[in-house]
């Protein structure tokens, strides 16, 4: 009696179907069972076998009832999502598991404090492939800019300052000063935010300069005339 096989992906519908039926006969009562080669032979690019697919049938007087459909499901794959500052990767922000093929693949904001986003590689979305190695996205931030102010001062670090300077310098570096004092003055101290933070208003530095002492020597000639 004769017997099919069909194949398809994602269901069973005739515009899921793989290619032409397998028509073939076989004897009475007879279980023709599909070989592992026969099962994976129509498998599209990224699918396998659905759970619990049926490899075998038993051969009745009635072709309808011998019928096999094989039915490929779409696969998982492994993505990462790696997260960039200042080009070294902060593993503890790395996103990894799995998704369906073809599925989008997208990145979530990390960014941290005095950071900013730079970019994305290869793209802010990529479509899951059968190659794990493609399903990777990386993000890069760098550190961003921010405002400083290095006040002057006179004597003492109160009241309105001598010289005022105002620039933008980046996260984390150093908050430059000029230590060249006015005449007559030495170099003191300096106060504040040493460092740029990602707080303007605290990006604050007070410079000190106070009056040189100087050393007067009297001299009393004795006069014996």
């Amino acid at each position: 009696f004769g017997y099919t096989v069909n194949y398809y992906k994602d269901s069973k519908s005739e515009e899921n179907k793989l290619g032409n039926t397998v028509e073939e006969t076989a004897e009475y009562d007879s279980t023709v069972t599909l070989t592992e080669e026969e099962l994976m032979d129509r498998v599209p690019t990224g699918y396998r076998l659905q759970d619990n697919q049926k490899d075998s049938i038993k051969i009745t007087e009635d072709k309808a009832n011998n019928n096999l459909d094989v039915i490929y499901v779409k696969d998982e794959f492994d993505y990462c999502v790696k997260y960039f500052y200042d080009e070294e990767e902060d593993e503890s922000k790395r996103d990894t598991g799995k998704k369906l093929y073809e599925d989008m693949l997208t990145y979530q904001d990390k960014n941290k404090p005095g950071y900013k986003f730079l970019e994305v590689k290869p793209s802010e979305s990529i479509k899951i492939s059968e190659d794990s190695s493609k399903n990777e996205i990386d993000v890069y931030y760098v550190k961003d800019d921010f405002a400083y102010t290095v006040n002057y001062y006179k004597d003492e670090i109160a009241g309105d300052p001598y010289k005022t300077e105002t620039d933008e310098a980046e996260f984390e570096s150093t908050i430059p000063y000029d230590n060249t004092p006015p005449t007559g003055y030495k170099f003191s101290k300096v106060e504040g935010q040493t460092t740029v933070t990602e707080d303007n208003e605290k990006n604050v530095l007070n410079v000190l300069f106070v009056k040189i002492e100087l050393e007067i020597i009297v001299k009393h000639i004795l006069n014996t005339n």
